[in-house]
């Protein structure tokens, strides 16, 4: 993956969609990371930001991986793991903040237009009085949000002493987090706005070329704007894939995937709002974003109720690193896939090579029988609106291409399923019959798609 610096080429497919969401600071803000580039920090900015909207994340109990039972009980449930781990996360936040402090002159403050205060003393940093964030300049910006963190940290320190977080309090230390960042004007500015030039500019020529193709504008920016989520999640999973192997703890890299699973739904939702069924596209452009909002779905749910469940709690570090990288493959692959799926509808012929480097051949083979699946489910719902016995034949055909491709991915209990229900469906004297039947077997499809490839399928790991 390879991702922009700065100059917004003209025509550029990605560059027109990187529109703001607001263009309140705009300007400012992007005269700061401007300025945070030219000094060398760039990485820590792109850092401390994914830290920070972790910790949203993380304060989010929809987004938490917890198993059924814990979610069930969840006002009763002790949050002191969670508590831990945000502390972990916030300390993260801390230190990139404090290298940009460190690092970043005042001349950041007069290149943004901004006075900030009037010098750049110690005397300053622990001065109480900090101006409003109407009067606040970046090095302002980010002593005002060293100042939210460390006081996160002492609350949770402090209840931690009593030995139980409750639900409540957890809750409540979330929204004190989101509502001071607003007292951070350029760190709200920079939470705020979805993707930065300076680092979220997709640059490959296959896509490119992709995108330039396709003659409707609307269209063509809407394309290019999943293309750059699918690429903005890749880009926040590398943070806890290059802590893999390290001497380091890795727990709090769980907010990470709590971030991960924010944004793959906030994908699926920004897909159904621009090509759902009311938007005029072709069958197969609306059968692909169907697959990557499915992909999407199944692919978080696994990371989240499977792999890293219990995690909070675990004490043993090689059992949290070993489910961590699981996780990490899982949503690599699904990103990829899901980028490799939307370019194959425009150009048939692009290749995982022209995309990515080093793709592994089982992440591949998981891709294309979770992908076959999902087009054999869709067959399958086609024929329930039909209810006709004479597809059967055609049906038969169908599951039969399936099993020959895909029979050593299954687990024999799986094919036994498979099987039977597809003698079943030969033995269907009525179309109501037959109808009843089809049900049974969509939802045997969709449960294997949710678990039988994630246990059947290996998924290569690096890690």
């Amino acid at each position: 993956m390879s991702v922009g610096h700065g100059v917004q080429r003209k025509g550029d497919p990605f560059a027109s969609a990187l529109r703001p969401d607001s263009a309140a600071g705009l300007k400012r803000l992007s005269n700061w990371i401007n300025c945070v580039q030219e000094s060398g920090r760039l990485e820590e900015l792109t850092h401390l930001e994914v830290w920070l909207r972790a910790l949203s994340a993380f304060f989010n109990p929809e987004h938490l991986p917890l198993t059924v039972a814990e979610r069930a009980d969840i006002a009763d449930r002790d949050f002191a793991a969670e508590a831990r781990i945000a502390r972990g996360a916030i300390q993260a936040a801390e230190l990139h903040a404090a290298n940009l402090l460190t690092s970043v002159s005042r001349s950041s403050d007069s290149a943004t237009g901004d006075g900030g205060a009037p010098d750049g003393s110690v005397a300053r940093l622990i001065s109480v009085a900090l101006p409003t964030p109407e009067e606040q300049g970046p090095i302002d910006s980010l002593m005002r949000l060293l100042e939210v963190l460390n006081d996160l940290r002492v609350l949770i320190d402090m209840s931690a002493a009593r030995r139980h977080f409750p639900y409540q309090h957890y809750l409540a230390l979330g929204r004190l987090y989101l509502h001071s960042l607003k007292d951070c004007r350029y760190i709200d500015m920079l939470t705020g706005q979805k993707f930065k030039p300076q680092y979220d500019l997709v640059e490959n020529a296959a896509l490119n070329t992709l995108l330039r193709r396709i003659g409707e504008d609307r269209l063509r920016q809407h394309v290019a704007t999943v293309l750059l989520h699918l690429f903005q999640l890749q880009r926040f999973l590398q943070l806890p894939g290059a802590a893999f192997g390290g001497e380091g703890p890795l727990r709090h890299y769980l907010a990470v995937f709590t971030l991960l699973h924010e944004e793959m739904q906030r994908l699926s939702s920004f897909i159904r709002s621009r090509f759902g069924k009311k938007v005029e596209i072709t069958t197969q452009l609306r059968s692909t974003m169907g697959w990557i909002c499915e992909s999407l779905r199944i692919n978080s749910r696994r990371a989240v109720e499977h792999e890293l469940a219990l995690v909070a709690g675990e004490t043993s570090a090689p059992v949290i690193a070993s489910k961590m990288a699981r996780a990490y493959d899982l949503l690599q692959g699904c990103f990829q896939g899901c980028t490799v799926s939307l370019a194959q509808t425009f150009e048939p012929w692009s290749g995982w090579n022209d995309l990515f480097a080093d793709v592994p051949d089982s992440v591949i083979a998981a891709h294309k029988v979770q992908r076959d699946l999902w087009d054999l489910r869709l067959y399958v719902q086609f024929l329930i609106g039909r209810s006709d016995v004479s597809d059967l034949e055609g049906l038969m055909d169908r599951l039969a291409a399936f099993r020959e491709t895909w029979l050593q991915h299954f687990a024999d209990g799986d094919w036994g399923e498979f099987e039977r229900l597809s003698g079943i469906l030969i033995h269907a004297r009525s179309e109501r019959e037959f109808h009843e039947m089809l049900c049974g077997f969509s939802s045997f499809l969709e449960t294997l798609a949710k678990w039988g490839t994630a246990q059947h399928v290996p998924v290569g790991s690096g890690h």
